[in-house]
């Protein structure tokens, strides 16, 4: 009896803790739930206003000596009479930009890109128009020639001086290029050194044991390594010592790709491990040799894996800075870039440039982009679900 009291008694104790430990896990799971619904709420509240842009519409009646004084002769008709602080106010009005961004030929309607001043006001972020300036605005908003309209500057433009034109075209094209040198440099050095690791000749004796462990260590090691380090990697060894041009997008991806490098070989060599060895065996058995049975059993099964971890990888890839600010890739960039030679800038390294800068009207364009790259983080995170759900072999 007293045995069984006390089986009684352990296994009552048994289903406590597991109770415990099943609502600590729940509850975690909700506190990160929480935590992720706000940081992303907070974002889209911060960065919203950046996706709409103000805008001033003109109608052009004559064309004047110059642009500037087209655009500025315009500006003034839409007050009836103005005098000469009401024109310095109209004129204050317009972002300075506008002047060479459009070309006016002709007569007719036109619409001109605001101040930032004049977005921030009209989106109710904060005033720095003065009272006659802020009479004007709300006079035009009334007429309808001042109003809030899709920015497609924040998706098609680059980086400027002025927030209300800036843009993460030219940043994203960057990424893209980066990212896709680090993939074709990384995925297939990976792959092959986890299939040689693996796969191919596992000769007996100490000496090759040795070999065995001292690469593994140091691989494991390799994927601990702090970014910035691969960053004065590529800076002395790409840089100083090849001789690649600074700040461009190939010098961005061979950085990453070697620090996704231990990622993907580390992935690679879990999948090719879970691949069962009857069918090598089996393969084997039939005539193949150990490199058939390698690229035509093998690698097809353990793709699913390999892809998920590759993927895994470009996504830290996607959001590294560090690395990209040591071999320069934090150049002023107005222009897209036009090859992997040409000097670009990165997501992350534009999100750190405009998180620096004085002006307010970047604080909404930075929470925007940090939205923007969580998105495609995300994204990619589920693709590498969706993949490894899709193509998984079940032994």
């Amino acid at each position: 009896m007293q045995s069984i009291d006390l089986d009684s008694r352990l296994t009552g104790k048994r289903r406590r803790t597991q109770k415990v430990l099943e609502y600590a896990c729940r509850g975690a799971l909700v506190i990160t739930a929480l935590v992720m619904i706000v940081f992303f709420t907070a974002l889209a509240y911060r960065g919203i206003g950046a996706f709409s842009q103000t805008q001033i519409e003109i109608n052009v009646t004559s064309i004047e000596s110059s642009n500037k004084s087209t655009i500025n002769q315009s500006m003034y008709n839409l007050m009836e009479d103005p005098d000469r602080k009401t024109k310095k106010s109209l004129r204050q009005l317009v972002t300075p930009n506008a002047y060479s961004k459009i070309d006016i030929t002709e007569v007719g309607t036109y619409v001109l890109v605001a101040h930032t001043d004049v977005d921030m006001y009209v989106k109710g972020v904060y005033n720095k128009l003065d009272e006659v300036q802020q009479l004007i605005v709300d006079e035009l908003i009334e007429q309808g020639k001042i109003y809030r309209t899709w920015n497609w500057d924040f998706w098609t433009g680059s980086d400027s001086r002025s927030p209300e034109i800036a843009g993460i075209w030219g940043a994203t094209k960057g990424t893209l290029y980066t990212i896709g040198i680090a993939l074709l440099f990384a995925f297939p050095i990976g792959v092959g050194c986890a299939t040689h690791m693996e796969e191919f000749p596992k000769r007996k004796g100490s000496g090759w044991r040795r070999y065995r462990d001292f690469m593994e260590i140091n691989i494991n090691n390799l994927a601990a390594v702090p970014s910035i380090v691969y960053g004065l990697l590529g800076l002395s060894l790409l840089i100083n010592l090849i001789g690649l041009p600074r700040s461009a997008s190939l010098v961005g991806g061979l950085t990453l790709g070697i620090l996704t490098l231990p990622t993907i070989v580390i992935a690679a060599r879990t999948a090719l491990r879970t691949v069962p060895q009857h069918i090598r065996d089996a393969s084997n058995g039939l005539g193949a040799s150990r490199l058939q049975t390698t690229i035509y059993q093998v690698l097809p099964a353990a793709m699913p894996g390999i892809i998920t971890g590759t993927i895994i990888g470009i996504a830290r890839a996607i959001g590294e800075s560090a690395p990209l600010l040591m071999i320069g890739m934090v150049a002023f960039i107005l222009v897209p870039p036009g090859s992997i030679m040409d000097p670009s800038t990165s997501l992350p390294v534009q999100i750190y440039l405009w998180a620096d800068s004085p002006e307010r009207g970047f604080a909404e364009k930075t929470s925007a982009a940090i939205f923007v790259l969580l998105i495609i983080l995300v994204l990619l995170n589920l693709l590498a679900i969706w993949l490894r759900k899709r193509f998984e072999i079940k032994w």
